[in-house]
C-alpha cells in the first residue's frame, strides 16, 4: 500500500468544489452581516456565539 504524496492531492481530486464554495460564502455574507449587532465583540478574530451576556 502506498500512500500518495500531498504535492498529488487536489481539492478538485477530492470532490470539492472551490468556487461554488467561494459562490456560497458571497451569498451568505449579507446575511451573516445582519446577525451582527452591539453584543457581538468582534468581527473574524473571535469565535462564533463570542458575545456580550444580556443585562
Amino acid at each position: 500500500m502506498s500512500a500518495a504524496s500531498p504535492e498529488g492531492i487536489t481539492y478538485a481530486a477530492s470532490g470539492v468544489d472551490t468556487e461554488a464554495g467561494d459562490k456560497a460564502v458571497e451569498l451568505m455574507k449579507s446575511a451573516v452581516a445582519r446577525t451582527h449587532g452591539p453584543e457581538v465583540l468582534g468581527e473574524w478574530a473571535r469565535s462564533p456565539g463570542c458575545s456580550t451576556p444580556p443585562r
